[in-house]
């Protein structure tokens, strides 16, 4: 009801540049982003660092969510503050449902490199052969209300992203 009455607010950001989508996209929220989308709230912000509701979607693992603003559809390439794909945001969370669906839909992400020259693919290879650095995303994701990710499920990204057409590099 309050998206329907006041749309105007829906783009309107906190300190930090975030949406009110950004919020509930990472809180899992499937509904409300459903609903503040088609109320115009708009899925392509950039909070300070660069994160859209996409990249919040696919850190809460709720695939409702994901699918919504991808079925929206909003836009696959924008990146981080260190040139992170949605793909890469994917890859590092091991949200197999968001590798699979921007696979399908952008299989360009695959090839793209961050700010220190990974693809989504060598960014979790680096993660398996550091367990230190493996340690520390798990501690952050846990201190954040997140779930520690397993070297189990990133061997499972990387052999989807191996699947990855090279015909799509760019």
């Amino acid at each position: 009801l309050l998206c329907q009455l006041l749309p105007q607010q829906l783009n309107l950001v906190d300190f930090k540049g975030q949406t009110p989508l950004m919020l509930v996209a990472e809180g899992g929220e499937t509904e409300l982003v459903r609903a503040m989308l088609k109320a115009g709230a708009d899925p392509d912000r950039q909070d300070w660092r660069g994160i859209t509701a996409l990249h919040t979607a696919i850190k809460s693992h709720v695939a409702g969510c994901v699918d919504t603003l991808l079925d929206h559809p909003c836009q696959l390439d924008k990146i981080t503050c260190d040139g992170r794909s949605p793909l890469h945001t994917a890859a590092w969370t091991a949200n197999v449902h968001a590798i699979k669906r921007l696979l399908v839909l952008a299989p360009n992400l695959a090839w793209q490199r961050d700010t220190q020259g990974m693809t989504p693919l060598e960014l979790i290879e680096g993660l398996i052969e550091e367990p230190k650095a493996l340690q520390v995303l798990a501690e952050e994701a846990g201190s954040n209300g997140g779930r520690c990710l397993s070297g189990y499920e990133l061997i499972s990204v990387v052999k989807l992203l191996e699947l990855a057409p090279l015909s799509s590099m760019k």
